[in-house]
């Protein structure tokens, strides 16, 4: 899913679109309002839903929300 949805394209080493996503699971991550989330399962799905809800900081918010037609 992840390559055929292009995520990729944002997410990887050589992009300063998006983070990059290795690593993260489970861990702490800072969001622009000054809440800290731990990145779990719930994390990562309501981010790929809608990405403008839980923005960190110093990333626009300019991933697309996907839905479950797409996944």
């Amino acid at each position: 899913i992840f390559q055929r949805l292009q995520c990729t394209g944002c997410h990887n080493v050589e992009s300063s679109k998006a983070p990059i996503l290795e690593g993260m699971f489970l861990q702490r991550r800072e969001l622009r309002n000054g809440k800290t989330v731990i990145a779990d399962e719930a994390y990562i799905r309501n981010s790929i839903r809608n990405p403008r809800l839980q923005v960190r900081p110093r990333w626009e918010a300019i991933m697309p929300a996907y839905g479950h037609d797409q996944l």
